[in-house]
């Protein structure tokens, strides 16, 4: 790459005496207030409707018709089948919606098996007999579609279109956004066309699957879009609240998750059929919870249920060389899990009373064993430590609030989330050093959080920890210099969607900052400039301007990554905190390649910057 030291230059020069920010201008205000971009619209700023996951049985979806149609759902989907030569529907028939106000009604499907010519829709405004719907899908073949049916006949949009951005083998997401008077039309986050809006009259949407053929759909999401001068930035969930950890880098390649009121002894054993084996196991929420992983190490694996706990049992599997890797008690019995094959070797348990097993610990480990399971259940502690070559090092907690400040802490240490679990009303926390990074991600939902998973699992990271508990928001932190009263988003990148105007004080360079939800960054100055954004060019060759966050270290961490044909070649370390919803300081080194920041005090080489949010 001849041309790489010409651009790392360059770059080096826009960000250089640290002011960030010889940013640039590339777009109008009106431009980038508007809403032609999927990003421009965040959970904060929408108000659902109605909402099916289809993470439970429904007899209103899951519908049969002998040689006709069919669904069911399993595994978080929802199986739309059409058994004979003729297209089939399946609707829901919303109550109140108000179509007059702005609206976003959104999916994701997936073609499986069947005719590939056909289109496979998202469809909405229904009449009694089926007439006057919109339509907006894909085929098989790789095309998207947009339709109206007036009577008995369908009037094009846009005709069958072949397009990259339709996924012939994995899930498609379909949003169609009604703002004022114009419909936009999304495929995949992509805007594909705008088109005057038409008005609905009728409460139904639904699906349509092609004749002879099976579709998968993970969700369907009704909700009004609020007005653009609410914030895009979120805050800590309120009350109880699923919370998982997602990991990167730690084997698994394929996952999947279900949720039951009983113990999920036919999901497993589906799902060993199919070569997964249990990565985790909970009971929240009067649900289990399973995680079924590859990639685990395991060879086999086996379960039992007790009402006691069941020493005889565990010493049983032992001898026949398994080994504990799941404990948990929920509905009045002890579950654990047994493996072979994995990285445990030598094993130790316990039980104790009222008292957390603080001393076994310490036993176990001046034995070389290392804390992998600690549960609560009936009137007891249960402890399992395991000799584990792949541990480097350990700290625990058992806390009453959610505890943050320790996570964040000792991952920036190097450490990664083993267990994080709500027991006899504590927050148990297991942190481990291991030999290789684990980069990790922490998600939080009040529902069951199947829409973060999915997001995560296409950014390669698993699911390795599940628990449901009362989080605290927690309103200031301590840096390693100073004390300052902050906003705490929970979910950082999501409070830094949308467009932000700023610069470091004292210096004449102020400018834009726009984050987009695809992890591409854009910077703008007054002075006209533009660096990142889409179809970005330079030299005549294109760049990507890439954000990368680190959500768990103190301060949080803010990157830019500079690419060119998928290749870094730059990276711009930063440390952001902010203030409020709508303000945050950043601080970047001084040149790219340079060490990070590590407080937020000003120098004459490397200010720090104030941007607000632009309305």
């Amino acid at each position: 790459m001849k041309n790489q030291p010409k651009r790392t230059i360059v770059t080096s020069r826009l960000f250089s005496r640290g002011m960030l920010l010889s940013l640039l201008f590339y777009i109008s205000i009106g431009s980038l207030l508007s809403q032609s971009r999927y990003s421009d619209y965040g959970s904060s700023d929408k108000t659902r409707v109605y909402r099916e996951n289809f993470s439970e049985p429904n007899s209103k979806w899951e519908v049969y018709r002998s040689g006709s149609r069919m669904g069911k759902i399993h595994d978080g989907v929802l199986d739309w089948i059409s058994m004979n030569t003729s297209a089939q529907m399946i609707w829901h028939t919303l109550t109140d919606m108000d179509w007059s106000r702005d609206w976003q009604i959104e999916t994701r499907v997936k073609f499986v098996t069947g005719k590939e010519n056909s289109s496979n829709d998202l469809v909405w405004n229904m009449d009694e007999n089926n007439r006057d719907k919109y339509h907006f899908g894909f085929t098989g073949q790789g095309k998207y579609v947009f339709s109206k049916k007036v009577g008995s006949e369908y009037q094009s949009i846009v005709p069958f279109t072949k397009s990259d951005l339709v996924n012939t083998s994995a899930f498609n997401k379909i949003t169609v956004r009604k703002k004022g008077n114009t419909y936009y039309y999304f495929f995949n986050e992509k805007l594909l066309t705008t088109k005057s809006y038409h008005t609905v009259t009728s409460d139904k949407v639904g699906f349509m699957v092609a004749p002879n053929t099976t579709v998968q759909i993970d969700y369907l999401d009704v909700s009004y879009l609020k007005p653009k001068d609410l914030s895009l930035a979120s805050s800590l969930p309120a009350g109880k609240n699923y919370v998982g950890i997602m990991t990167k880098y730690n084997g698994y390649n394929l996952q999947r998750w279900k949720t039951r009121d009983a113990f999920p002894k036919d999901a497993i054993k589906s799902d060993w059929d199919d070569g997964y084996h249990i990565s985790d196991l909970s009971y929240d929420n009067d649900k289990w919870s399973l995680i079924m992983s590859k990639g685990t190490g395991y060879s086999t694996q086996t379960w039992i249920t007790r009402k006691e706990w069941p020493k005889d049992d565990i010493k049983g599997k032992w001898d026949d060389g398994y080994r504990i890797t799941e404990v948990n008690y929920g509905n009045g019995v002890w579950a654990i899990v047994f493996s072979k094959g994995g990285a445990y070797g030598r094993q130790r348990w316990a039980t104790k009373g009222s008292s957390f097993p603080s001393d076994k610990i310490k036993e176990f480990g001046d034995d070389g064993l290392w804390i992998t399971e600690i549960a609560y259940g009936v009137d007891r502690w249960v402890l399992v430590s395991s000799q584990d070559t792949n541990i480097r090092g350990q700290k625990w907690f058992k806390k009453s609030q959610f505890p943050e400040s320790e996570i964040k802490e000792y991952q920036s240490q190097g450490y990664s989330v083993a267990q994080l679990s709500r027991e006899d009303d504590w927050w148990v926390l297991v942190m481990n050093k291991y030999s290789s990074s684990r980069p990790q991600q922490l998600i939080a939902s009040s529902t069951f959080p199947k829409e973060e998973i999915r997001k995560y699992w296409d950014q390669g990271y698993y699911l390795t920890d599940l628990s449901y508990g009362t989080l605290k928001k927690t309103s200031s932190y301590t840096s390693n210099t100073s004390t300052s009263t902050t906003y705490k988003p929970t979910n950082l990148k999501l409070a830094l969607l949308g467009t932000w105007y700023g610069g470091a004080e004292g210096e004449n360079d102020n400018g834009y900052f726009r984050f987009y939800s695809d992890d591409i960054a854009m910077m703008i100055s007054d002075k006209g400039d533009t660096l990142g954004g889409y179809d970005y060019t330079q030299g005549g060759m294109e760049i990507d301007l890439e954000y990368e966050i680190n959500s768990f270290n103190t301060p949080n961490q803010l990157d830019f990554v500079f690419k060119s044909s998928g290749n870094s070649i730059g990276k711009m370390k930063g440390i952001i905190r902010f203030k409020d919803e709508d303000t945050f300081e950043l601080k970047l080194a001084t040149e790219l390649g340079d060490p990070r920041p590590s407080n937020f005090i000003s120098t004459p080489d490397s200010k720090v910057a104030t941007f607000k949010r632009v309305r």
